[in-house]
């Protein structure tokens, strides 16, 4: 199954600062220095950190093997080429998303992922 894929609201916009509200009570989530509309999801506070640090103090740091969620107003992507901890985490976000509205699922190739219930698509998107 695809590790990256995104999710658009069938009708209307996310909500762009709840979502961030979450995302910013999270302490294994960073909000990139790169792009203040992506999230970094590692395995702990710590390598969080960490990781903030690195790519605030270079700019050409590599990006490691983290949950990468980009959040805007008609899209967030969800990129989890990652630990099945993060996974989880991810999938916890997710989980928050399709209970605050009502959303289409894509995979990389812009196919539409079909599931009768959030947690079929769930299933689908992280098994």
């Amino acid at each position: 199954m695809s590790s990256y894929f995104t999710l658009s609201p069938k009708t209307g916009k996310f909500p762009v600062g709840e979502m961030e509200r979450y995302l910013s009570q999270l302490p294994f989530v960073i909000r990139s220095p790169r792009d203040p509309r992506v999230y970094l999801f590692h395995w702990s506070e710590q390598e969080a950190e960490n990781l903030r640090s690195a790519l605030t103090a270079d700019p050409e740091f590599p990006m490691p093997n983290v949950g990468i969620v980009f959040v805007s107003e008609n899209v967030v992507s969800i990129t989890q080429e990652t630990t099945t901890r993060v996974r989880g985490y991810l999938r916890d976000f997710v989980e928050w998303i399709l209970h605050e509205v009502d959303c289409r699922a894509e995979d990389e190739e812009h196919n539409e992922i079909e599931a009768s219930s959030a947690v079929a698509l769930l299933s689908e998107l992280f098994d």
